[in-house]
């Protein structure tokens, strides 16, 4: 192997490296961004989810009242009770877990930001050099 072809194997490595090194930048705020956006339209169904449970509860609830009314047993009464409360507790929980997904949400989001913040500039600058860009290790320090 002549010099000429090592310096040209090395510079080809280097090249690869530095796309790998884009691509993954790249890669990272879109996956980043893309789970952000999942997140945050799964809170939304699971909230809607949660108030579909709730009118449902207030819905037994008033059947339970109607049924009082009427006459009917007090067991089934109470098992429309139970129900009732049943609900309110799953629509809770429901909503504990919208907000903790929707945090995680926010979370992506921000983390695709500040990586954005952090390394864009760099990716940026990158892409545009007229010249090759020196080996990733030589960045590292940061």
């Amino acid at each position: 192997m002549t010099d000429d072809t090592a310096i040209a194997t090395t510079s080809s490595s280097g090249a690869a490296r530095a796309a790998l090194e884009r691509a993954t930048y790249q890669r990272i705020t879109q996956q980043l961004s893309h789970l952000a956006a999942q997140l945050g339209a799964l809170a939304e169904q699971i909230s809607g989810g949660a108030a579909f449970v709730a009118g449902c509860a207030e819905a037994t609830r008033h059947r339970a009242e109607q049924m009082t009314a009427l006459g009917v047993d007090a067991g089934t009464v109470s098992l429309h009770q139970e129900a009732a409360t049943a609900m309110d507790h799953a629509k809770n929980l429901a909503d504990r877990l919208a907000a903790a997904i929707s945090e995680m949400s926010t979370a992506a989001g921000a983390a695709a930001a500040d990586h954005r913040g952090q390394y864009g500039g760099v990716a940026e600058t990158a892409q545009t050099m007229q010249v090759q860009q020196a080996r990733p290790v030589f960045y590292s320090n940061r």
